[in-house]
């Protein structure tokens, strides 16, 4: 408690001290010169009243000489004295003070006749440039733009303007007539210039030999998730994002380059503003048999608030991270304040519907094929055609369960699933305000977000802040703070595939038959179906009360002591606190809250890492021929996770939930537990440049941790790069074609410490009490063996890669070819029966990584008609080098096969009346036959048919890994007018539709009887009404096991998201502070191609998945100053 008060303390000081230090910037001057350059005495008026100036030299003289003796003087006044005689004029706003050229009526220029032409200067975004040049060509007439990016200047009629901007490139526009003019200018040098994070630094795009990819918050839809991980798909060649939750902050598996560890994980490592943060997911568990799904790591940070990310996927960029970077490795850099005042506001209020509901049998459905399967039950049981000889009016009179009279006058039923969901609602609010000087500079943000989900006991809600500060208080001092707070809260549903007493919400109104009805009883509790006495009714699970609280509060602060010219000492110190809650109760109305009297339960987890860490870099630069930069760090980290949990029973009211644990009057239990582990590295980097053409990085890291045996604490991860900027050689100066080629090579290695507790032996309470003199006595036990040999998982991976650009970089992208073995997998390996335990962990296995992924991006038309292409294209293969001796396998396996292989039988059709299948004896007409391939000797697979189905007749069908995934966006812009649309493709991925083979014919129908319902495609199976389906009968086949021929092909097309907008500012910018207001309207999960049978073959992950959905937005985007 003591640690969560500190935070809110420092930052609501370091927010007063920016405010105090903002706003005590002195506005009067003492100046005494003497005919000296005006550039000398603005300068002295910046230094004194810390004004930022902004001004055109083609418009201001700063040779002019000038004379002034003032002492205490307000600063207009002085300004006034200083610029008297000449056209310029000045105004002061924002803590920066702008010299403009005085605005005149005039009606001729040198004679011609003139045109008055006002306008606005902007770059990429909208975003007003300020202090922007616009000057007439033919008489050097000019100005420049005012602080919301306007400007206003008489030419000759028939002129052309020439507008120009520091950094920008600059545009002439011909103009023959006056009016308004709106002016966008792009950066120059945008794609080569741009500044790229890497691991404890910055660079250079054009400098950069590793595989980074950056991705811009300007390319992601953040207005309808609450984390950035799903906004991430399809952005960014080498990295994949593979199924995951649908519900509210559900979380998803994020690969960098492949999955190849088997046991410890392929989460990358996430940097939010140089802090590591640890991937354990702070989600206490419910205490009762039900799930509420997997929720995502970055729910707590505010998408709205980041700057940039960068992925590093190759093991030159990741080795600066030793241990922790074998999975590749997401910075995220939030954004930080800047010169003068912005405040930014985002809003925006979305509606979510169910993409694609199941179609359940209605009442009246249930009741016909209840019939009907008892009717193919009948004819089984008398052996009747088409399942044996006999006719059947030679057999007994069948007796259905429904009359027709029941069945007519049934009805639809209750839809439960129905009765669940509802229309989901999304509401977001986000604001920043941006405001600094030359010293002092700070970013803070607060957001909420609201997410009422499509099941009714779903939802999330968050609220959080940001403040960024930078303090310059020498030339060779400065400090900075990173602080933010979020309070997310929770609303868990019962969801997952469980099924019977332990189905959650979804998974019973599947099943449970529509003749109930949605009601309760005269005693207050809801119907139940006897007939499925161990689900409980859907609507009771809306009775349950499952609230999780996690707050969160991430700080990271530095001090920057610059040495020399050349040498700068980071230092920083951070803390990432993460306390979560859970609280549920089961009332008395819930079948499993009545069976024990109410039952509450609450979980806190509370997790809280330490860092602190030295940074000492050198760069120099001599001549512009050398480039030298050096880096060398310590680095420690401590990660501790504590929780406390509490569970009672037998209330006499429901009344106070699980407020009063005390009144419970069943058998408490109270656990808790604690976990402490730390981590010291160090690290460096040394880099050259030559003649900017030749590029060299060697980089190398020594990590230390207590998780390893006595004899392999430390590791050692070296790599190194190198780039060839092919285009920057003389002998490419005289071509058009190529502006852009650099290749690219890097080898090196990385590591994986994820393996959970340590390695060391250790004891607890393992349930094996026993008595001594009449009394229990808690028993303790061995829980693992020690391995003082266990060592750091290592990923050795080769990286070949080109940059190219066309045409002035109109065409731009990369192409990477990776190879990545990981080696001494972090596992476990079995022990002998006679063994105390039945494993230790153990260094176990090889696997290995291949790669091709390309970026492609296009200027396709530039102009007032805007179109721009970006294409991400990622494909990888990941397969077993060397297995554990211990590893016993399949007679179908072999030792190199692909991760996430999936093995299957090959159906063969179904089985007809009349036909024999002599190797499946005991099949019947209805059920799938199997190809008999393969014979089984010797314990080895040998080609031809046995006469028998087994194990031998399973064949490899694929992997459950895609062949490559696919992101195509095209934006469009025109007038004021943007549009936007992003695809999304997976391809070539083995998928199994949990829904259809529960609920539908893929296994069996047999509960149909108990009054289960099924999805309403069982109407169309085989029957001995419908012998021409091609889909089982559903009734039991005693050759299959659950889903050994139900696999398919789970490739999709998804048009992710389309975006209409509109900006305003034209309109309203001449009458207010406002330089941006631009309206949209969005459609995310627009559309989905695929032939997969399911719901979803991204989401669909059990046999009763939350829903995707689709999402309508519209919102606002505002910026001023």
């Amino acid at each position: 408690m003591k640690q969560t008060g500190v935070i809110p303390r420092i930052m609501l000081l370091s927010f007063c001290l920016f405010v105090v230090t903002i706003n005590s910037t002195a506005q009067k001057v003492t100046l005494s010169y003497k005919n000296v350059p005006f550039e000398k005495v603005l300068n002295s008026i910046k230094k004194q009243t810390g004004l930022a100036l902004v001004f055109s030299e083609q418009l201001v003289d700063v040779n002019r000489k000038v004379s002034i003796n003032v002492t205490s003087v307000e600063v207009h006044d002085v300004l006034k004295q200083l610029l008297a005689g000449t056209n310029v004029d000045f105004e002061i706003k924002n803590n920066k003070l702008y010299l403009l050229e005085k605005k005149t009526v005039e009606s001729g220029i040198s004679g011609n006749p003139s045109i008055r032409i006002t306008g606005l200067v902007t770059d990429e975004k909208g975003d007003p440039i300020i202090g922007a040049t616009v000057m007439e060509s033919s008489t050097n007439k000019g100005t420049i733009t005012d602080i919301n990016g306007n400007f206003d200047l008489a030419i000759p009629a028939k002129g052309k303007l020439t507008v120009s901007y520091i950094g920008y490139q600059t545009k002439i526009i011909s103009v023959t007539e006056g009016g308004f003019l709106k002016v966008s200018l792009a950066e120059a040098t945008k794609a080569l210039e741009e500044i790229i994070v890497i691991g404890y630094g910055t660079m250079k795009k054009s400098d950069i030999n590793a595989a980074i990819v950056s991705v811009k918050p300007e390319n992601l839809e953040i207005n309808a998730a609450p984390s950035l991980t799903q906004m991430l798909s399809g952005k960014a060649a080498g990295l994949t994002i593979l199924g995951g939750s649908a519900q509210p902050g559900g979380g998803a598996e994020i690969l960098i380059r492949g999955a190849a560890s088997v046991g410890a994980g392929n989460e990358p490592l996430y940097v939010i503003d140089g802090f590591p943060i640890s991937n354990t997911n702070v989600d206490p568990g419910s205490g009762t048999r039900y799930s509420q799904g997997s929720r995502n790591i970055l729910n707590t940070i505010n998408p709205n608030d980041i700057a940039s990310i960068e992925i590093l996927k190759d093991a030159s960029a990741t080795a600066i991270y030793g241990a922790r970077g074998c999975n590749g490795v997401i910075l995220i850099t939030t954004k930080r304040g800047g010169s003068g005042l912005k405040v930014e506001y985002s809003g925006n209020y979305s509606v979510q519907a169910i993409a694609k509901r199941p179609d359940m049998l209605t009442n009246r459905e249930l009741m016909e094929e209840t019939n009907n399967y008892m009717y193919e039950e009948y004819l089984i049981r008398y052996k009747a055609y088409p399942y044996g000889t006999r006719e059947v009016n030679t057999l007994p009179a069948f007796r259905p369960r429904y009359t027709e009279s029941d069945i007519s006058s049934a009805g639809a039923g209750t839809d439960w699933y129905g009765l669940i969901t509802q229309m989901g609602q999304i509401n977001q609010q986000n604001i920043s305000i941006n405001k600094g000087n030359d010293d002092t500079k700070v970013m803070f943000s607060l957001n909420y977000f609201d997410q009422q989900g499509v099941i009714k006991t779903s939802g999330l809600q968050r609220f959080s802040g940001r403040l960024n500060l930078d303090q310059k208080l020498s030339s060779w001092f400065d400090y900075g703070i990173s602080l933010s707070g979020s309070v997310l809260e929770n609303r868990n549903a019962a969801i997952g595939g469980s099924e019977n007493e332990n189905s959650g919400i979804i998974q019973s109104a599947l099943q449970y038959s529509p003749n109930i009805q949605p009601v309760k009883d005269e005693n207050g509790e809801y119907i139940l179906n006897p007939s499925q006495a161990l689900i409980p009714n859907p609507l009771s699970f809306l009775e349950i009360t499952d609230n999780t609280t996690d707050k969160r509060w991430l700080s990271n602060a530095f001090i920057n002591m610059h040495l020399s010219k050349y040498v700068v000492l980071k230092l920083t110190a951070g803390m990432d606190d993460q306390r979560a809650r859970r609280k549920v109760y089961l009332p008395k109305t819930f079948m499993y809250g009545k069976g024990q009297n109410g039952v509450a339960t609450i979980n806190d987890i509370t997790k809280v890492d330490y860092m602190t860490e030295a940074v000492l870099t050198y760069n120099r630069n001599f001549k512009d021929i050398h480039k030298f930069s050096g880096m060398m760090g310590y680095s420690f980290q401590q990660f501790n996770v504590e929780g406390l949990s509490a569970n009672t029973y037998d209330f006499f009211t429901d009344a106070f939930l699980f407020n009063r644990l005390s009144i419970g009057e069943g058998d408490a239990k109270v656990d808790s537990w604690r976990s402490r582990s730390v981590m010291a590295s160090y690290f460096g980097r040394v880099q050259y440049a030559l003649k900017d053409r030749y590029l060299f990085t060697v980089t190398a890291r020594v990590d230390g941790s207590d998780k390893f045996g006595e004899n392999n604490k430390y590791g050692f991860f070296p790599s190194g790069a190198f780039a060839w900027r092919v285009s920057q050689e003389e002998f490419m100066q005289s071509q058009k074609l190529i502006s852009d080629l650099k290749l690219r090579v890097s080898l090196g290695q990385t590591g994986n410490s994820n393996i959970g507790n340590n390695a060391y032996e250790y004891y607890a309470a393992n349930g094996r009490n026993y008595y001594l003199g009449g009394i229990e006595t808690t028993g303790v036990g061995l829980i693992q063996l020690a391995n003082p040999d266990l060592k750091w998982e290592t990923s050795t991976e080769l990286n070949l890669g080109i940059d190219y650009g066309f045409f002035n970089n109109r065409v731009s992208g990369s192409v990477e070819i990776f190879k990545k073995q990981i080696s001494d997998l972090l596992s476990a390996r079995r022990l002998m029966s006679s063994s105390i335990l039945g494993s230790v962990p153990a260094n176990v296995g090889k696997t290995e990584s291949k790669g091709f992924e390309l970026t492609l991006a296009t200027r396709n038309i530039t102009g007032p008609f805007a179109w721009n292409s970006n294409l991400t294209l990622t494909s990888y293969r990941d397969r077993w080098v060397e297995r554990s001796p211990d590893v016993i396998l399949q007679p179908f396996e072999t030792a190199t096969d692909p991760l996430r292989s999936v093995y299957g039988f090959i159906p063969d059709g179904i089985m007809q009346p009349g036909e024999t299948v002599s190797y499946m004896p005991q099949l019947i007409p209805g059920q799938m036959k199997i190809k008999d391939l393969n014979t089984l000797k010797d314990g080895k697979v040998v080609a031809g048919p046995d006469g028998k189905i087994d194990v031998a007749d399973m064949v490899f069908l694929g992997t459950n890994t895609p062949d490559f995934t696919m992101g195509i966006e095209n934006s469009f812009s025109f007038m004021n007018f943007d549009l936007s649309f992003f695809l999304y493709a997976s391809v070539g991925a083995l998928g199994w539709s949990h829904l259809n083979y529960k609920y539908g014919t893929g296994f069996e129908i047999l509960k149909i009887k108990d009054g289960n319902n099924y999805l309403a495609e069982i109407k169309d199976r085989w029957s001995s009404k419908n012998m021409n389906s091609t889909m089982p009968s559903g009734l039991r086949n005693p050759y299959l096991l659950a889903g050994h021929y139900a696999h398919e092909d789970a490739s999709f097309l998804r048009m992710k998201n389309i975006t209409l907008g509109y900006d305003l500012s034209e309109r309203i910018i001449k009458n207010n502070h406002i330089n941006k207001c631009r309206v949209y309207v969005d459609v995310q999960n627009v559309f989905t191609v695929t032939d997969f049978s399911g719901l979803d073959p991204e989401v669909e992950d059990n046999s009763a998945p939350y829903p995707l959905q689709r999402t309508f937005s519209v919102g606002l985007n505002l910026s001023f100053n």
